[in-house]
């Protein structure tokens, strides 16, 4: 093939390219929650596939009474694979943050709740007010600490004994 063969059309057009924290999140955060997801799902078939095998001259409600609590129990997984995704993501958030922060040499008031929120304010004051306010991932950091602290609950007292609520 010649150079002339080539079909450059398009090529003057502006291609987006990832930014790094996308990337990050989608092979700390994405992938690792799809092959959790899918690693469920074919755990799940398999048994279900043996137990319904074994009770295939059963009645529909003996069967379900088998296989009702094993559906239960992936859909308990899949529910903690989704949770611990949103703490993935959050945490990734706020090493990204941290790092822009430490990277501007801007400093923090850590007078707030929490670390992320002293950080994104350091950052509206430097750099102008982004387009999410806040407050918003001030409650995703809430939901993220009640799954790390206190199964999913909104009131938990930390180890030392300081009581949190949200």
């Amino acid at each position: 093939m010649k150079f002339e063969d080539l079909d450059l059309s398009g090529l003057d057009e502006p291609q987006e390219i990832a930014h790094d924290f996308e990337i990050d999140l989608h092979h700390v955060v994405v992938a690792n929650h799809g092959f959790t997801m899918e690693a469920i799902e074919k755990s799940e078939s398999e048994e279900l596939s043996k137990i319904q095998e074994g009770l295939a001259h059963e009645d529909c409600e003996t069967v379900y009474s088998v296989t009702g609590p094993i559906t239960r129990f992936y859909e308990d997984l899949r529910q903690a694979a989704h949770t611990l995704a949103l703490v993935a993501v959050v945490t990734r958030f706020q090493s990204w943050i941290g790092r822009f922060v430490k990277q501007l040499k801007i400093a923090t008031n850590r007078s707030t709740s929490s670390m992320l929120t002293s950080q994104l304010e350091a950052l509206n004051a430097k750099l102008g007010v982004g387009p999410v306010p806040v407050l918003f991932f001030e409650d995703l950091v809430a939901v993220r600490d009640s799954i790390i602290h206190n199964d999913s609950e909104a009131e938990w007292e930390f180890p030392k004994g300081t009581a949190r609520s949200h």
